[in-house]
């Protein structure tokens, strides 16, 4: 009896444990690498729904935000849609990279410093990830109610300029972008490696929280 509904009591738990399921993504000290050649032009087509997908962005350390010294960060992205999302997961475009004008998954971690004028810029390094519906492993299913952690790095810059505007005091915060993206080599006799890209934008996330900057201050 007592072996019995030891029994039960673990098979309740594991799927308690699978109902919670929670993928990580961990991109910090991990080498990462666009598409190779010359990019002649970009277009992107923007139809993002902005309530599907929630963002929360959290620095452990706030207190270390300083010009000029790297820092660690987490984003969560959580399914808040009736369906399954898929979210890229290389790190590396020629890992995943499809055939001239297949679509590849996208997506964009976007850090932004907010100087308070409705316009702001974007960290000098930008994290983004990919994935391909022929490599399974490049893609995590995320089910609705599930939570996907993104773990990443960056640097704040020593100096920072948005719009014409020196940046000095400022909000850093969190996005999440999510879509597809078309490669298409398009050779030149002057860029024989060039290419173009098209991308689709059709999730995006917007986190709530922001943390204070100063980049003239002295690290």
């Amino acid at each position: 009896m007592t072996r019995a509904l030891t029994l039960v009591l673990f098979m309740l738990a594991s799927l308690t444990m699978l109902a919670q399921t929670v993928t990580d993504i961990d991109t910090r000290a991990k080498p990462e690498s666009g598409p190779v050649g010359y990019l002649l032009s970009s277009s992107a087509r923007l139809s993002e729904d902005e309530a599907a997908l929630s963002a929360e962005f959290v620095i452990a350390d706030p207190g270390g935000l300083r010009a000029g010294r790297p820092f660690e960060y987490e984003l969560m992205v959580t399914n808040r849609s009736k369906g399954p999302v898929l979210i890229p997961r290389a790190l590396n475009w020629q890992d995943v990279e499809a055939g001239d004008g297949e679509p590849n998954s996208w997506a964009w971690v976007d850090l932004r410093v907010d100087i308070g004028d409705g316009l702001p810029g974007g960290l000098p390094h930008e994290l983004k990830l990919y994935g391909s519906k022929d490599k399974t492993w490049s893609e995590a299913v995320l089910a609705p109610g599930e939570t996907m952690h993104i773990l990443g790095s960056g640097m704040l810059p020593t100096s920072m300029n948005i719009n014409g505007k020196q940046v000095g005091k400022a909000t850093l915060k969190g996005m999440f972008h999510l879509g597809t993206m078309r490669l298409y080599h398009t050779p030149t006799a002057q860029y024989p490696d060039a290419y173009r890209t098209e991308s689709h934008w059709v999730f995006s996330a917007a986190a709530n929280e922001g943390y204070a900057i100063d980049l003239e201050m002295v690290p």
